[in-house]
């Protein structure tokens, strides 16, 4: 029977431990799916995101060339337009020193798209000028919201982690707890599995009379050194001597006699 306990108990640790490692392994290999399904949805919205950025990237591009086509068709043409506007603009010499009236309406007109044409480019050159000063500021805008959204994503991954193992050690602290104590002060499973041990020990040595078997290891300490000590205090009166009868050899020869002492 005795022999038989600490092998179940054994077997009974052993199925605890498998069910706890197996608990463990179910725990670990849901995290590791939870964790790669969130790595793909993250993988997903990038390509996502970057698909987009270079969507808009290649729509800027197009644009940027037409508005390029056209400056450079209008810079192409000023040269011409202006030489034929400033050729419609009147300049005194000394055979015409007054212009007549359709004169002077060319000559005011031709300033006035000379006027509009310079602004007109201008106004082109500033544009191109904010397109790619606005392009770049989205680039960085974009490039630091996706830095942003990973030191989000990290924290709060880093969040969910400490928040799993303050529940995983408050869970363990708590079964802990809820164990029974082996020993005073002890809330460990090797203090118990101990204390049976010695038990089942002193219960192999035989029955020892009186002698109790304490439910704790520091009683059972106690209990074996107040055993010594009256051992070692027991006076020497109390010990009986034992004193061997003299006789004599000789009377040995007699084998009739029935009494070998007298």
């Amino acid at each position: 029977m005795y022999g038989f306990r600490p092998t179940f108990t054994i077997v009974c640790v052993l199925s605890d431990v498998w069910r706890v490692q197996a608990f463990k392994d179910a725990v670990a290999t849901a995290k590791a799916q939870q964790e790669a399904a969130e790595a793909e949805r993250q993988r997903l919205a990038q390509e996502e995101a970057a698909q987009a950025q270079r969507t808009a990237e290649a729509d800027a591009t197009a644009r940027d060339k037409r508005n390029a086509a056209g400056t450079e068709s209008l810079i192409q043409n000023e040269s011409r337009w202006t030489a034929l506007l400033q050729g419609m603009i009147f300049v005194p010499t000394e055979e015409q020193a007054d212009l007549t009236p359709a004169e002077a309406e060319r000559s005011n007109l031709a300033n006035l798209m000379l006027c509009m044409m310079r602004a007109v480019m201008w106004n082109n050159t500033m544009q191109i000028a904010h397109a790619q000063t606005g392009r770049q500021l989205r680039q960085t805008q974009q490039r630091e919201s996706a830095t942003l959204t990973a030191a989000i994503c990290a924290a709060a991954q880093h969040q969910q982690r400490q928040q799993q193992l303050l529940a995983s050690t408050i869970t363990r602290v708590n079964s802990i707890e809820a164990k029974p104590s082996a020993a005073p002060g002890c809330t460990t499973d090797i203090a118990k599995q101990l204390g049976e041990r010695i038990d089942h020990v002193v219960t192999i040595i035989g029955d020892l009379g009186d002698f109790t078997s304490p439910a704790s290891i520091s009683s059972t300490v106690a209990t074996i050194k107040t055993d010594i000590t009256k051992l070692q205090s027991r006076p020497e009166a109390a010990a009986k001597a034992y004193k061997m009868p003299r006789f004599n050899i000789g009377k040995f020869d007699d084998y009739n006699k029935t009494d070998a002492l007298a």
